[in-house]
């Protein structure tokens, strides 16, 4: 099994983090080989450690290699996806967060909305395609205790904008902490540092940190998700570029009670804000149950 993905500064680390969930689990579930190949995506000390060193290929070497009896999982951006799909059509394929159409294909959602779409059969979704770390879930049984009132993830990728920034001086919020991802450029990180903002950068103690938080601030991604399964309602930081689709998702999940749009009073509320939903969790079991069914079984 080939898992296609990519992670680099425009899209963050989020397609590889559902891959990462993806690994672990079918390696510690089957004995069938399994490695990563990476699609535009810098090989560095970075991701090296963020996959535990574990086995790659570049995507030229998988295309060079002609590989006809494997099965591949594909995690990418839809540009990504659909600029390479007649590549995939010829192999048994799960499709991560994309559609395809092909008869060798099956889709799967992993967003809490129940996704339809005309014509297609071979399409899943829905929260029990959530793709989100075990070790999460075990963090959070561990009952910490919350010393972190205010918790602020902007992804990857992404710098704190201004008006987030001027929000925390404004409210003189004490107990709190700004996690910034790899991918953040060194100059912004430094003048965040030098205006004695209380930062981490890319921290390998993310889920401790995340359940030690009694709020969470961010922006809409995975982290949306990790903090909804266990138990947080995070409020939703909108950002300058979010597309349609993003906004919508967003809007579901606010309707739903899961989550709610940022708002400078959040900062100062104290308390956990709970969600008004039950927890979700899913370790990818039900993708597993997919990979027997399409490619083991």
């Amino acid at each position: 099994i080939f898992i296609i993905t990519s992670a680099n500064k425009e899209i963050g680390f989020g397609h590889l983090a559902r891959s990462k969930v993806l690994y672990r689990e079918i390696t510690e579930t089957y004995t069938t080989d399994v490695s990563y190949v990476f699609f535009n995506t810098t090989i560095n000390s970075i991701l090296k450690n963020y996959i535990n060193h574990k086995k790659y290929l570049t995507y030229k070497a998988f295309i060079n290699q002609k590989v006809n009896n494997c099965k591949i999982i594909i995690d990418l951006p839809k540009n990504y996806f659909r600029n390479n799909l007649k590549t995939f059509k010829k192999y048994k394929s799960i499709i991560i967060d994309n559609y395809s159409g092909f008869k060798k294909h099956i889709s799967v959602i992993p967003s809490v909305k129940k996704i339809t779409k005309k014509n297609s059969i071979d399409l899943v979704s829905g929260e029990k395609y959530l793709i989100l770390s075990k070790d999460l879930m075990f963090e959070n049984l561990k009952n910490k205790k919350k010393k972190i009132d205010k918790l602020f993830l902007f992804g990857s990728t992404k710098s704190p904008e201004k008006k987030i920034l001027d929000d925390i001086i404004k409210s003189k919020i004490k107990k709190y902490l700004i996690i910034l991802g790899p991918y953040v450029e060194k100059s912004v990180i430094k003048r965040l540092k030098n205006k004695k903002f209380n930062i981490v950068v890319n921290p390998s103690n993310y889920y401790e940190l995340l359940c030690s938080s009694k709020r969470v601030i961010s922006i809409y991604g995975v982290s949306t998700y990790e903090a909804i399964a266990i138990g947080l309602k995070p409020s939703i930081y909108i950002s300058n570029n979010e597309t349609i689709d993003r906004l919508r998702d967003i809007e579901f999940l606010n309707n739903k009670g899961l989550v709610k749009r940022y708002d400078y009073r959040d900062l100062n509320n104290k308390g956990n804000y709970i969600s008004t939903s039950p927890k979700i969790f899913s370790g990818a079991n039900n993708i597993l149950k997919l990979i027997w069914k399409i490619f083991i079984n």
